[in-house]
């Protein structure tokens, strides 16, 4: 198998964007554990690790119903890249 490498000037419709080494805004993982924060966890006092965990699964199932929940939280809205 061989392997092409094309300069880069050479691609006309694909754009170089810098993305810093971190930014949270674009890691989804980030927007749920954020989300999980604020609804499951969030001034909740739990006595176990097993009322975490059950807190966590009730959740996740009452939002795999929410298909716009689910998108939300897992796409990057891009507000102004221009």
């Amino acid at each position: 198998m061989k392997l092409f490498i094309l300069p880069l000037d050479s691609i006309k419709n694909i754009t170089l964007k810098y993305l810093p080494p971190y930014s949270s805004e674009l890691n989804s993982i980030d927007h749920l554990l954020k989300d999980i924060r604020m609804n499951v966890t969030h001034n909740n006092l739990f006595e176990s690790i097993a009322e975490i965990v059950q807190a966590i699964s009730k959740y996740f199932m009452i939002i795999q119903r929410s298909f716009a929940k689910i998108k939300r939280l897992c796409t990057y809205i891009l507000y102004i890249i221009l």
